[in-house]
């Protein structure tokens, strides 16, 4: 049951980048490229603050993870099946981290100024990252699910 459930999450987390890959990601490029800080200065920033969305999001991320390492600790599948609910997490908060991503998208969803050099950076790696975090939630998922 706990390898279903974890099996599950990780294709929702994969959707849910798809899906942010072409609608509000692609939405944020549009509004940095073309200088409407505004978008989030006044309303994006606004909402994280007034809304649990944010906070609705890292619970489905991290559950995600916390049930990937409980199957991996606690299962007796192969321990290839097991690791690869725990993976994609590490790769997401590594390329973050690695891209200097995290530190723009902090910025960018601050509501304070945006830079020059923080509106490249996000610019630059916004879709790609949200992009290559969906192919390994994705295959994740199916490999998970091929070898089940």
């Amino acid at each position: 049951m706990i390898y279903d459930l974890t099996l599950l999450l990780t294709a929702v987390v994969a959707g849910f980048m798809l899906t942010y890959s072409i609608t509000l990601g692609a939405y944020f490029n549009y509004l940095l490229s073309h200088n409407m800080d505004q978008g989030f200065s006044n309303f994006y920033s606004k909402f994280r603050q007034d809304t649990w969305a944010v906070n609705l999001y890292q619970a489905c991320v991290g559950l995600q993870f916390f049930l990937g390492l409980t199957t991996l600790l606690l299962t007796s599948y192969p321990i290839t099946v097991r690791s690869l609910a725990v993976i994609p997490l590490i790769v997401l908060l590594s390329c973050h981290r690695l891209t200097g991503f995290s530190k723009s998208e902090e910025e960018v969803n601050s509501g304070k100024p945006i830079s020059n050099e923080t509106r490249q950076n996000y610019l630059k790696w916004n879709l790609p990252l949200h992009y290559l975090y969906f192919c390994v939630y994705f295959i994740s998922a199916l490999v998970q699910l091929l070898l089940h």
